[in-house]
């Protein structure tokens, strides 16, 4: 086409048709134009092709650190319901019932929360490069719940530190030190299953009129933690249904 104009143009200039050679011109100067704008326009296009892929691509790392979160969650779950059933096993004690568990493992009178999701650390600055909104939107609503969950596991074990430990492993010194200092197997007794308290002790210790504010305490900031982990756990799967959904509709 560029060609054919100029062709035209050589034989208007040559004519003297000042004219047609202007028509002609304007004429080029539209192709040439029109020419930059389709450019442009396959290049946004494809710029677009490119955002949407990076988008779902940063999908599906999100599922995946949710999925790790998610199994994380339920291992929480499973453990520290088990810190609430000896806390109630230990209020049944101190009113002179017998416990609900055959042997109630009351390390946990002592034992720190676990809590290290990895979806947030990861993906925290990913939220601004997302432009669906509504994945957005969930993602900060899933990342303000574990803030919560944060803020019961750190207070927990700041009492534990404070409160709890000083007054059964230093108050009452219930540690069984025949587990606590075994010459054959070294293992740290959690870790074998083994635990490391006197039952005779922790018994007596409950007769102290500090004991059961303590352990009431404990119950509460678990059951706290388990309610925000609850949430997390549902907000986590309605997450990656709304990325899986996403990514299925491309």
């Amino acid at each position: 086409m560029l060609y054919l104009l100029r062709q035209i143009r050589r034989k208007t200039l040559q004519n003297n048709k000042i004219t047609t050679y202007l028509l002609y011109a304007i004429g080029e100067i539209i192709l040439v134009v029109v020419g930059i704008l389709i450019a442009v326009q396959i290049d946004d296009v494809y710029e677009e092709k490119e955002l949407l892929k990076q988008e779902l691509n940063n999908y599906e790392l999100i599922i995946a650190d949710l999925k790790k979160d998610s199994a994380s969650f339920a291992r929480y779950h499973q453990v520290h319901s088990k810190y609430l059933d000896l806390y109630f096993d230990v209020n049944r004690i101190s009113n002179g019932l017998p416990p609900l568990q055959e042997e109630p493992y009351f390390d946990y009178l002592v034992m720190n929360l676990l809590f290290s999701p990895v979806t947030q650390e990861n993906h925290q600055n990913t939220i601004e490069k997302l432009k669906d909104q509504e994945v957005r939107a969930e993602l900060n609503t899933y990342f303000g719940g574990l803030k919560g969950l944060k803020i019961t596991t750190e207070e927990f074990n700041q009492y534990l530190r404070e409160v709890s430990r000083p007054f059964f492993l230093r108050k009452h010194q219930v540690f069984d030190n025949g587990v606590v200092f075994d010459e054959q197997d070294r293992t740290f007794p959690p870790f074998k299953g083994v635990s490391s308290f006197q039952a005779d002790k922790i018994v007596s210790a409950l007769n102290d009129k500090e004991a059961l504010p303590i352990v009431s305490e404990l119950r509460m900031s678990m059951g706290a933690y388990l309610s925000f982990l609850q949430l997390s756990m549902q907000q986590n799967h309605a997450l990656i249904q709304t990325l899986e959904k996403k990514i299925s509709a491309e």
